[in-house]
Parts: structure tokens; C-alpha cells; sequence
């Protein structure tokens, strides 16, 4: 029993002697001043050491980098590492990485420079480039032979491909169509009624004529053609635009040219084109130019851009004011008149169709606040009381009451020109008519000849008298009244003889200095593209039809004239 107190006596000493021994040993006594963190790129690389005191603050080294890779951030037992005070140990942290993706651009033509390379994380939002190319259209990018839209970095590296369009020789048009959101709108949803939101740039064309993502608005038009596939177009830009040095102005038009069996896309074309350069006595007649069209990047065709048929300068310059009777006015002979509200339109007695009123707008008019319906109908009683004078006189034979109340040159042109190409609209729709303030009514301008020529209804011979006779055809459209009427007056007939005799060799000359083999082979591969889309044929042979269809309608026009030199002499 009095061992004990020896042993335990001796083991008191060897812990007092051994203590500070084992507290200079050991890092995570109570009483430990650093510790270390050890950095690592990967479990098996080293970034740095370093030494810390415990319980200071402590803050990420500058990241690490690493080829093909981004820094996310330190790990310890394998979760983020949060960064506040040194703790009472020793800590190894491990860099954690984001793999960085490629894409690689190919133009495949040294006309074009490749973009440079977009090294990216994926899921990282991206602009897609965009090229431009002399004769060409940048449809976007594939891969592999696909059709790729890049928005967003993939997860893999990627080779992209430029994928072109060779333009042809005539001007394009593209049209991007937007909801209000930023949303493309499909053409297919595009109506008559509304205009959605658009933009419009040309290229392919002179410097001087090319337009970059203008702001418009875009919305269907036409009344028979709007049931075709090929449909027509409205463009009314926010601000008054010139187009191919024309006079500017918000209202365009893009016509589908093809409707109503037009094989050659030239009949619009070549009658507003005689009406302005060789038929004077018609004041105004819409400004031509083919393009191709391109919407959302698809391209639909050719067709044939115009003026909108409206009163303003450069068109049918003529003052229109609201609330003023013998202001200018703007009528259409309109077989479609009747579906609208009545302040659109008035008949006249003896005539199978109505009239619109196109100008003053009755759209427009109580915009302004101050012109009632009353008095703006009191504007359309007037023009309806003017017309019917003219068209009574007419139908009446009475040829001098018309000639005191019309410019009688104008109706002369517009006879010969309609006439010339049997157009079968003359006494259904699309004829204008516009009235100057305090002065007299003129004939025109010249719209719609699509349904002409060898697309005529009933008799599409080139020869006999056709807008002035009796023809109607099965759906029974007829021949004009007006001009049924007129021609079977002394006064009006031997007007129109004298004016063919002075203006039939130059529609001659101007037809051969439009239709010639220079004109074909330039746009024969524009036209043989509009058909292989539209009539589901090669491009090889939508040329050689176009071809044939082309020189079919200048052959109908000159032995159209060869018969009308004549009839009239």
C-alpha cells in the first residue's frame, strides 16, 4: 500500500517534463497559431501552399488557368469552399473547371472572310455571325449539310458551314416579319385586314438604292388574287421611303405578277410601262421595277414592285381636302365596292358596279376631328353628281356634254392602252378615275392587267375589238359600259384613230426595246427560279417554258397591233 503514492508521484513528474514535447507535436491542439491550405489544379497537381494564421481571414489566391477550360471554383470534400476565417487545421482545396466548347466558321469562298472562332461555356447565349457576300444571300449555317440555327453554345465542338444563295440579276428584297414581342410571323398568317410589324432592307442593286432593316408594316392586298398561292403585298414604312430613286412615300406595293395564268410576269409591266413613257395623254402611271422577294429568309418569287395607286406627289398629284366639295378626288370602278360601309363607295344609274372612293380617305377622314360623316357625305354626293354627268353623256351618246366634262386625251389613252391588251377588268374593277379641284375628270392611272393578252377571258385572239365590244365570258364579266358606249360615237372613235396613228410605231419600238433576246437571257434565270418554286419545275426547264411564254407575248402584241393598224386608219 505505500508503493502507490511513488508511482503516481513519478508519473506527475514524466508528464510535467514531456508536456511542452507533445503540444509543440501536435497542430490541432487548443492552443495552435497556423495552420496550412494546400491549392491543387487536379488530384495530382499542385497550384501553391500557403501558411495562415488561425482565425484570420482568409481570400482566394488569383484563379488558376487552364487550356480549354474555365476556373469555377475551390473545392473541399467535394463541395464549393465558402472563404472566411482560417480554421484550426491543415485544408487541401482542388480547383473545380468548366470545360470551354468551340465552334469553327467555313465560308468555303475567298470572297468571304471567316468569322473567328466563339470559344464559349455552353449554354452561354450566342450571337450567330451574319456574312454578306457580293451576288449572293446568307441563308444561315449548317452542319454537316443541315440547316443549323445557332442561338445558344452546345456542349460539344462544332464546325459550322456558310450556306449562300446565288442571287440573280435582279434586285432583292428582304422582309423580316415581327409580332410586337419580337417574334418572326410566318407569311402564311399575314391577312388583308392588318398590318403587322416588318423591316426591309434591299441589296443586290446600285449602292445609292440599297436600304438596311427599314421599319414598315406589311399586310395582304388584291381582291381575285388574293385566293392564288402566290399572293400580293402591302408595305407601308413608318416614314416616307424612296424606293429605286422614286418619289418617297410610306405606300408600296409587291405584286405576285404570275396570277390569272401570266406565265410571262410581264403584263403588269409592260402596261404601266407604256402608259408612263409612250401614252402622255395619261398624267401618272406607277413606277415598274422586278425584284426578288425574300420573307424571314425564304425566298418566294419574283415580283413586280410598284407605286400604291394613291393622291400625293409623284402619284396622283392632285390636292384632297376634307370638308371641301370641288376638292381632288379619287374614284375606282370597283365590282368589290359593295361589301363595304357606304361611305366607301356610290353608284351610278345604268352601270352594273359602284364606285369606290379612294381619296378623300373615308378611313382617314374623321381622324382629324373636325369633318362630321354628314359633311364628308355631302363630299361624296358630290363626286358621285360629277360622275354620273359623265357617265350619263356617255351612255346617252351625248360625245359633247362628256368632252365639256372630262379631259378627253386621257380617256383616248386609256381606251388605246386597254384596248391594246384586251383587258378583261376594264368593266369590273381596277379602273381609276380622278377629278382635279375645280376642274374636270381624267382617266386613270392604268392598274391590273393580269387577266390581258393571251390570258384574256372569252375571246383572247389578238384581233376585234374587245373593251369597247360586247364580250363576257362564263363568270359574266363584261366589256366596259363606258367604253362600249363612247366607241360608238363619231366624236370618240376618230379621236382614238388620230392618236393610234401617232403612237402605234412607238409602242411598237418601245415592245422590241423591252422584249429582246438581251432582256431573255439576263432574267430568264430569275423567271426559270420563280416557276421551278411555284409550278413544281427543274430550273432548266421553268427557263425554257419562260422562254417560249415570253416570245409567245411580244409575237400576240405586235400582231395585236399589226390588227388594231387596220382597224384604226
Amino acid at each position: 500500500m505505500k508503493r502507490k503514492p511513488k508511482i503516481i508521484s513519478i508519473f506527475i513528474v514524466l508528464f510535467i517534463l514531456f508536456m511542452p514535447i507533445l503540444i509543440v507535436g501536435c497542430d490541432t491542439s487548443n492552443d495552435a497559431v497556423t495552420a496550412k491550405i494546400i491549392y491543387k489544379l487536379s488530384d495530382e497537381e499542385e497550384y501553391l501552399s500557403v501558411t495562415v494564421n488561425v482565425g484570420d481571414n482568409i481570400y482566394p489566391p488569383e484563379n488558376p488557368t487552364k487550356e480549354g477550360y474555365v476556373f469555377d471554383c475551390w473545392m473541399f470534400d467535394r463541395r464549393p469552399f465558402e472563404f472566411t476565417v482560417m480554421p484550426k487545421r491543415n485544408i487541401t482545396l482542388t480547383a473545380s473547371w468548366l470545360k470551354l466548347y468551340t465552334i469553327t466558321f467555313l465560308t468555303e469562298t475567298d470572297e468571304c472572310e471567316a468569322p473567328a472562332p466563339i470559344t464559349e461555356l455552353a449554354n452561354t447565349r450566342i450571337v450567330e455571325p451574319q456574312l454578306s457576300r457580293e451576288g449572293y444571300f446568307f441563308k444561315g449555317w449548317k452542319l454537316g449539310g443541315i440547316p443549323f440555327k445557332l442561338s445558344v453554345m452546345p456542349s460539344v465542338d462544332l464546325t459550322l458551314t456558310a450556306d449562300w444563295e446565288k442571287l440573280t440579276n435582279l434586285p432583292a428584297m428582304f422582309i423580316d416579319l415581327k409580332s410586337d414581342s419580337g417574334e418572326k410571323i410566318n407569311l402564311s398568317s399575314v391577312t388583308r385586314e392588318t398590318y403587322v410589324k416588318s423591316s426591309i432592307s434591299l441589296t443586290n442593286t446600285e449602292e445609292e438604292f440599297c436600304l438596311d432593316n427599314i421599319p414598315s408594316q406589311f399586310k395582304g392586298r388584291g381582291n381575285g388574287s388574293w385566293e392564288a398561292s402566290k399572293k400580293g403585298y402591302k408595305i407601308k414604312f413608318d416614314k416616307k421611303q424612296s424606293l429605286f430613286g422614286h418619289t418617297a412615300n410610306k405606300h408600296w406595293v409587291i405584286i405576285a405578277c404570275a396570277n390569272f395564268d401570266d406565265v410571262t410576269m410581264y403584263r403588269n409591266y409592260l402596261a404601266y410601262s407604256i402608259g408612263r413613257e409612250v401614252l402622255d395623254g395619261i398624267e401618272y402611271s406607277t413606277s415598274t421595277q422586278l425584284i426578288d422577294v425574300y420573307v424571314n429568309g425564304e425566298y418566294c418569287g419574283v415580283y413586280l414592285l410598284c407605286e400604291h395607286v394613291r393622291v400625293g406627289s409623284g402619284r396622283v398629284n392632285i390636292a384632297s381636302d376634307y370638308g371641301v366639295e370641288d376638292t381632288g378626288y379619287l374614284v375606282e370602278y370597283d365590282c368589290y365596292a359593295s361589301g363595304k360601309r357606304d361611305v366607301d363607295y356610290f353608284t351610278v344609274p345604268g352601270l352594273k358596279y359602284p364606285f369606290t372612293v379612294h381619296s378623300p380617305d373615308p378611313e382617314e377622314y374623321d381622324s382629324e376631328g373636325e369633318i362630321t360623316e354628314e359633311v364628308y357625305m355631302q363630299q361624296v354626293a358630290f363626286i358621285k353628281d360629277y360622275v354620273t354627268q359623265v357617265y350619263t353623256s356617255a351612255l346617252n351618246g351625248d360625245y359633247e356634254t362628256f368632252s365639256s366634262l372630262v379631259d378627253v386625251d386621257s380617256f383616248v389613252d386609256m381606251y388605246i392602252l386597254h384596248e391594246l391588251f384586251k383587258n378583261a377588268d376594264t368593266g369590273w374593277s381596277s379602273f381609276y378615275l380622278y377629278k382635279k379641284p375645280g376642274g374636270k375628270l381624267y382617266a386613270g392611272p392604268p392598274w391590273d392587267f393580269d387577266a390581258t393578252t393571251t390570258g384574256t377571258r372569252g375571246d383572247n385572239s389578238s384581233e376585234g375589238i374587245y373593251v369597247a365590244g360586247s364580250v363576257t365570258d362564263s363568270s359574266n364579266k363584261t366589256s366596259s359600259e363606258l367604253y362600249i358606249s363612247l366607241y360608238q360615237t363619231e366624236g370618240f372613235r376618230q379621236a382614238v384613230f388620230a392618236r393610234w396613228q401617232q403612237v402605234s410605231n412607238q409602242i411598237s419600238t418601245f415592245i422590241d426595246g423591252i422584249l429582246n433576246n438581251e432582256m431573255y437571257q439576263a432574267n430568264k434565270t430569275a423567271m426559270g427560279k420563280n416557276f421551278a418554286k411555284w409550278k413544281n419545275k427543274s430550273q432548266e426547264t421553268a427557263e425554257n417554258d419562260w422562254l417560249d411564254d415570253i416570245a409567245t407575248l411580244k409575237q400576240w402584241l405586235l400582231s395585236r397591233i399589226d390588227w388594231l393598224d387596220g382597224e384604226w386608219q
